[in-house]
């Protein structure tokens, strides 16, 4: 008994030592910095989203230092009386740790308990994508039928993915249920429904770009799933198997995004992913599409293929009403004239299904890219497509001036506005064909969108012609396009630029208003709905640029971006590329938004009426 008592003791003795390490303070409590012995603290991140930490100062004011990737510590050199305020990535606060001795403190971070039943995604925190060269992966992604309001997200309390399913009464919005999805991974990658049962597809977190031995497919790294319209699963299906993808699946959505479309029967899905080591050891990234048959899941492998040979930061899925097109974002790499946006189609005429033979696409907006660095930087985001009676409408941002010469993307990710671009692409673009060498000895031998010189292994040529892109068809303010641009570092490969219908004409300066978070839906036969935000950038010599939001606008124009309702400031937010996409409601475009552990309904009608609904959790 003596013994037992004893061990008792010394565990009690040890507990309290160990809690006396460090000081756990409320969120709530104002803390300031003082200062004695020095002290190391190394917060140990046990949760499974990546955290951010900031330095409480001497004024009590939250300086940021850096993130705490999930699942890992780092190390921050303190002294003892100084604090520091833990949070996650909408900036939800975990707690306020304080080291009480000096060496080295190890302070564990824990999921959060918070007060309210779940910590949601926060909108209007998310920094300025001007200074990423990838798209946010898909955070809150929404669909409406049958008078029924569903949406897929993230709860990053439970860390589980979940759908909310609300009813429509009249013009209130009443919860329905909440569940989460089953068999689903640790991230959302995508949502959508075939009228009647849902598909969401989750993904694992993971990086795996430093790792060089793991070669082999797993299970649980990407998944989608079919549900009913009560939530409750009809099947699973494990997407990285060698029947359903020609390589296996790396660090999903890692630097990119995803995407799900329903048609016709048939669910296509596309992602971004790491590829297999190279010779060197080296990962790359691209990104990979999938179609299978939206009953059972089924898939033969040879519908499946990667999307290009250079990186892809940010992808989107359209049906037409009878075939598939494939929309992504791609920079310029070693071997391209230019990064931009590029389009496939997935044709499909009864059980017969062609896809595309050309991984980089056919091309319809270009501009300079990075030539410098990593070379990842395209400076444009990529907004969407719709469908039109005469082709597809294209919404981006992108800044305009294409200057001759090197950039490096890292230390000069903005140096002139982005403004909002449309373009008119023809709904036969897939028809064009790649020019090529046939030997070393012979000149092009066709007119193409894209010149491939095998002898080199390059793309000699981006050449985006009017039998692509023909805004000006029926737009006459659109620029004419067709300029040729050299690669600052490799003057031999060259561009042609489209044509483009400008929304916005933002000037630059020190401090000038440049657009991002660009969306577009089609409300009718020729009514769509372009949206985007305005932020301010502030530029200093030698330094980082500071964007800050400024306002939302939305304009209404036609199939070939003429105006028709003039852009005006809206009251809401936009979540950044690739978070989510438009959906439409009763006629209406609608989108969610996250706001102080809220959820927010936002629609818009073709004469930018707004409506904000609070969704009950």
């Amino acid at each position: 008994m003596k013994k037992i008592w004893m061990l008792s003791l010394f565990i009690f003795i040890s507990l309290k030592s160990f809690s006396q390490d460090f000081e756990k303070i409320s969120c709530e409590t104002k803390l300031v910095s003082g200062g004695k012995e020095a002290t190391v603290i190394v917060f140990k991140n046990e949760t499974k989203q990546d955290l951010m930490y900031y330095w409480i100062d001497f004024e009590g004011k939250s300086q940021f230092f850096g993130k705490i990737p999930a699942q890992s510590q780092i190390e921050q050199s303190t002294y003892v009386q100084q604090y520091w305020l833990i949070t996650d990535l909408n900036q939800n606060c975990m707690g306020k740790y304080g080291s009480l001795k000096a060496g080295k403190v190890m302070i564990p971070i824990e999921k959060t308990k918070s007060s309210s039943p779940y910590l949601t995604y926060n909108t209007s925190v998310q920094t300025s994508e001007q200074l990423s060269y990838a798209a946010a992966a898909p955070q809150i992604v929404g669909y409406y039928q049958n008078n029924q309001l569903y949406f897929a997200w993230k709860d990053f309390e439970s860390e589980k993915v979940k759908i909310s399913a609300y009813n429509k009464k009249g013009n209130q919005f009443e919860k329905k249920w909440l569940k989460d999805v089953p068999d689903g991974l640790d991230i959302l990658a995508g949502f959508t429904s075939d009228g009647d049962n849902l598909y969401c597809m989750t993904a694992i977190k993971e990086d795996m770009s430093r790792d060089k031995n793991t070669l082999s497919y797993r299970t649980n790294i990407m998944n989608l799933i079919k549900l009913n319209g009560q939530g409750e699963k009809i099947w699973t299906k494990d997407l990285n198997t060698p029947e359903l993808t020609q390589e296996p699946i790396f660090s999903p959505t890692k630097a990119g995004t995803a995407d799900l479309v329903f048609g016709n029967g048939n669910i296509v899905l596309i992602y971004a992913k790491n590829t297999l080591p190279d010779k060197n050891g080296i990962r790359h990234q691209t990104a990979s599409y999938v179609l299978m048959n939206a009953e059972n899941g089924e898939s033969n492998k040879e519908n499946n293929s990667s999307i290009s040979w250079r990186h892809s930061f940010d992808q989107r899925l359209l049906f037409d009403g009878k075939d598939f097109v494939i929309m992504d974002l791609g920079d310029a790499g070693w071997y391209m004239p230019a990064g931009g946006i590029a389009l496939s189609k997935i044709v499909v005429n009864g059980k017969n299904i062609t896809i595309p033979k050309n991984k980089e696409g056919i091309y319809a907006y270009a501009r300079q890219s990075e030539t410098a660095g990593n070379q990842n930087y395209s400076f444009i985001s990529m907004g969407d497509i719709a469908n039109g009676k005469s082709g597809y409408a294209m919404l981006f941002t992108s800044e305009k001036t294409n200057n001759n010469q090197m950039r490096q993307g890292w230390q000069q990710p903005i140096l002139e506005p982005r403004n909002v671009g449309f373009v008119h692409v023809v709904k036969d673009f897939d028809k064009v064909k790649d020019g090529f060498l046939k030997s070393q000895y012979e000149s092009r031998a066709n007119e193409g969108n894209t010149y491939i010189n095998y002898q080199k292994s390059s793309i000699d040529l981006i050449n985006i012609t009017e039998n692509i892109v023909d805004t000006r068809k029926s737009n006459p303010k659109a620029e004419k396009g067709g300029k040729t641009f050299n690669r600052p570092d490799k003057p031999n490969l060259q561009f042609k630029e489209a044509s483009v219908a400008w929304l916005t004409n933002y000037a630059s300066g020190q401090n000038f208003i440049s657009a991002e978070r660009p969306k577009l839906i089609r409300l009718s036969e020729n009514e769509y709905l372009a949206i985007w935000e305005e932020w301010i950038v502030q530029l200093e010599a030698n330094k980082q640029p500071k964007p800050s939001y400024k306002s939302t606008q939305a304009a209404v124009v036609d199939e070939y971006g003429n105006v028709l309702v003039p852009n005006k400031t809206i009251t809401t937010r936009l979540n950044p590329n690739g978070a989510d996409k438009l959906f439409l409601l009763d006629g209406k475009a609608a989108w969610l938004t996250g706001e102080n552990n809220q959820w927010i309904l936002n629609t818009l009608d073709k004469n930018l009426n707004l409506e904000v609904f609070k969704l009950d959790f």
